[in-house]
């Protein structure tokens, strides 16, 4: 969700809880938890309350 809008240059990389239980129909819990894992993982950052920025995605760094 987070890159949806990337490939089409349209605005992408942040996503609220909100969004994304609307979007995917999971429970709010179940969203809430995974947003928490992709935060610790560095992953994602918090952009403002309650909205969460894309940061890397460590599978497209290019380490040639």
């Amino acid at each position: 969700m987070f890159k949806r809008g990337r490939d089409e240059n349209e605005p992408w990389g942040r996503v609220n809880p909100r969004y994304v239980i609307d979007e995917t129909g999971l429970e709010k819990h179940t969203v809430e938890y995974f947003l928490r894992r992709l935060h610790d993982a560095g992953w994602i950052r918090t952009a403002s309350r309650g909205r969460y920025e894309f940061v890397e995605d460590p599978r497209e760094t290019d380490t040639t």
